[in-house]
């Protein structure tokens, strides 16, 4: 009797060991399969971050190509995004003062949000455009007033007269490729442009209502071809 105690002991115990590996080994398989799904979710969380990331981007830059080109930079909107591939975007332009516009792309892909931001420095390059331009040095004197206004809406003095200041609009442009200083009691009511790395000097009571950025770069006109054979002035009589 006491034979048979001990093998079905023996049985018994083989019986638990394995249960116990079986146990064991099932436990470390869900373990493995947890480790998988979370890597996986991992990896598909980086991708369509970084996939976020470049859409952001390239809104970015389709919104300053699109401002090179004289348009507003504005890329879709948040109600109607781009779809590009397997994400969407849009832009925003706002702003911030004068030639400087604040640029937000946003972007999404899956679960992953990405907005980012510039700012954009848009100085004319057209002539018309600019109020004053020098090439070299240029002094804006005491108590000199720079003003635009538009010719659509009538005459410089009616518009004045119309409003409660003592300028128009603040859209005047003065540029220079060299240094620009505004002499005590001036007022620019627009944007003061030097040259590129030049320097803007301001007088204590001195005021430029808008931006003040350096130009990128040395603005070049072309020389004005004068009539007249070679090259002449070509005078002309009136009798």
């Amino acid at each position: 009797m006491s034979v048979r105690a001990c093998d079905s002991n023996k049985r018994g115990s083989a019986m638990v060991a394995a249960l116990l590996a079986v146990m064991v080994g099932t436990g470390l398989l869900l373990g493995l399969m947890q480790l998988g799904v979370s890597l996986n979710r991992e990896y598909a969380s980086r991708y369509e971050q970084e996939r976020a990331y470049s859409l952001a981007e390239a809104g970015l830059a389709e919104s300053l190509v699109a401002m090179r080109r004289g348009g507003t930079g504005v890329v879709a909107s948040s109600s109607t995004p781009a779809v590009v591939g397997d994400g969407i975007l849009w832009t925003t332009v706002a702003q911030e003062g004068g030639s400087v516009y604040r640029v937000v792309s946003s972007a999404a892909v899956g679960t992953a949000r990405v907005a980012l931001e510039q700012m954009v420095f848009a100085h004319s390059t057209d002539f018309v455009d600019t109020a004053i331009f020098a090439d070299d040095d240029l002094v804006v004197e005491a108590n000199v007033l720079v003003d635009s206004f538009d010719s659509n809406n009538g005459t410089y003095e009616d518009q004045l007269a119309a409003g409660s200041l003592n300028y128009v609009r603040e859209e005047a442009v003065v540029q220079s490729n060299s240094n620009i200083v505004a002499s005590a009691a001036s007022e620019v009511h627009g944007d003061v442009h030097p040259g590129a790395g030049d320097l803007l000097t301001l007088a204590s009571n001195a005021d430029v209502s808008r931006c003040r950025e350096c130009l990128p770069m040395d603005r070049i006109f072309e020389q004005a071809e004068v009539p007249g054979a070679d090259g002449q002035p070509c005078w002309v009589g009136i009798n």
